[in-house]
């Protein structure tokens, strides 16, 4: 049953990816075609790239604010002898007649310390991840920059194959055009 609900038909499915092809050759042509074309299509990819960002700067902000809050809860909860590297400190085990003041449970206040180191550990990780993310970020405006010099370098020949392209394939200008376009049988 499962997989008869996943079932596209093979005309359908043909259909689609066909009308993203298309898409995607019409963005390209719209592209070449004219010079605002093109400068429209690097203002969008450059706006994407810009987003991507700024959400990896937002991530890494807000990751570095719940890892001092985080870092201060467990100061407070354990005392002033927490090291800066506060994942790699021994949790502090209570001795059988050590009570806590503030919560008068040992044990419940080792997993409150537990769950801490857990989420300093998690907000770390977060940092890391981010600023791999942004160096990736960093690599691809390098790429989008030197793909942007070999387009610049191919400009003319780009824009005479799209308008060849456009003309005779795309929207050809008469019947017997379009009949040579048409794929041979």
């Amino acid at each position: 049953a499962e997989k008869f609900d996943k079932y596209v038909c093979v005309r359908c499915y043909t259909l689609r990816v066909y009308k993203e092809n298309t898409a995607a050759v019409a963005g390209i042509v719209r592209k070449w075609s004219s010079a605002k074309g093109l400068s429209k299509a690097r203002s969008m990819d450059s706006q994407r790239y810009g987003r991507k960002v700024r959400q990896a700067e937002r991530d890494i902000s807000k990751s570095k604010s719940d890892l001092e809050k985080f870092e201060s809860e467990l100061r407070h909860l354990v005392g002033p002898k927490v090291p800066n590297n506060a994942t790699n400190f021994a949790p502090r085990l209570p001795q059988s007649s050590e009570k806590d003041d503030s919560t008068g449970n040992p044990e419940k206040t080792n997993k409150k310390e537990k769950d801490i180191r857990d989420k300093i550990e998690k907000a770390r990780t977060t940092i890391e991840n981010c600023e791999k993310r942004l160096e990736g970020y960093k690599v691809e405006l390098v790429e989008r920059k030197n793909l942007e010099a070999r387009e610049d370098a191919l400009t003319e020949n780009l824009r005479k194959w799209c308008s060849m392209v456009k003309r005779e394939v795309l929207s050809p200008m008469t019947k017997e055009d379009a009949e040579k376009s048409r794929p041979g049988d």
